[in-house]
């Protein structure tokens, strides 16, 4: 954020001992990423809010020692090689916002260390959730614009299986049918966004069991029935979004009580 503008130099990527780079939110400065090496010691990787462009090189696989790669909002395009999902270190991945093809490779359930992963505009296929899945570690999870090849409820069964999730957004991804029960599973979650979707029916009663949900949106669906009673007792809640849905009466005074909604 510091007004970099210009052709960013590939050499630096080269130095012998750089561990850390990061040229984030200069929406002028472009640049490509080059051949890595397999001598590479760099560990964070920040390109996001950039115009970086062209493809993610095979020779990514290099940086063993990666644990932090964000491009968001770059210009990149093409296929993401599979050889990203060799690295076994990588615990925060930042994708979303590129022009990539629409084609997640299902090896991506091999980032077992992976605890934030952000992404958009792809499709998911049984297959792929099923991988995503897999990512245990996670406590991040953000997809947005993308497209589930099922139901809302069938397409989001994996999600039982990362009980670390503390935030989970799912903006813009065409889901419909009703809020799976499973959601509620996730007791560590703090932060939920299933906003501007297609999602039907009532708001879920088990939802009420996520105790530490601070941020919960659910606006702009086709929610229906009352807004139930029992939301007053989510005690950490602080921003609650139920607009543009068909939901009948109002939300709890006793849920503006001891917030700061």
């Amino acid at each position: 954020g510091c007004g970099l503008q210009g052709e960013f130099p590939q050499e630096i990527f080269q130095l012998p001992n750089l561990q850390f780079l990061g040229v984030m939110k200069n929406p002028n400065l472009t640049g490509y990423l080059p051949q890595f090496q397999k001598s590479s010691l760099l560990e964070d990787l920040r390109l996001s809010y950039t115009r970086f462009s062209g493809k993610i090189p095979d020779s990514i696989e290099n940086l063993e020692s990666l644990s932090y790669l964000g491009i968001s909002d770059c210009s990149f395009i093409g296929k993401i090689p599979s050889s990203l999902f060799n690295l076994t270190k990588l615990e925060h991945l930042y994708l979303s916002g590129n022009r990539f093809l629409d084609e997640l490779p299902t090896s991506i359930g091999n980032l077992a260390s992976l605890k934030a992963l952000e992404i958009s505009s792809f499709n998911f296929s049984s297959t792929l959730q099923a991988s995503l899945g897999n990512l245990t570690q996670l406590d991040s999870l953000t997809i947005s614009n993308s497209n589930f090849s099922r139901l809302m409820s069938s397409s989001l069964s994996w999600l039982t299986n990362l009980n670390q999730l503390t935030s989970l957004n799912f903006p813009y991804c065409n889901l419909n049918n009703e809020i799976p029960f499973g959601i509620s599973n996730l007791t560590q979650l703090t932060a939920l966004d299933l906003s501007y979707n297609q999602l039907t029916g009532p708001i879920p009663y088990s939802l009420m069991k996520l105790k530490k949900v601070s941020s919960l949106l659910l606006g702009f669906n086709q929610l229906s029935g009352r807004i139930p009673v029992e939301i007053s007792n989510l005690t950490q809640l602080q921003s609650l979004q139920l607009s543009s849905n068909q939901l009948e009466g109002s939300v709890p005074s006793s849920i503006f009580e001891l917030r700061n909604l």
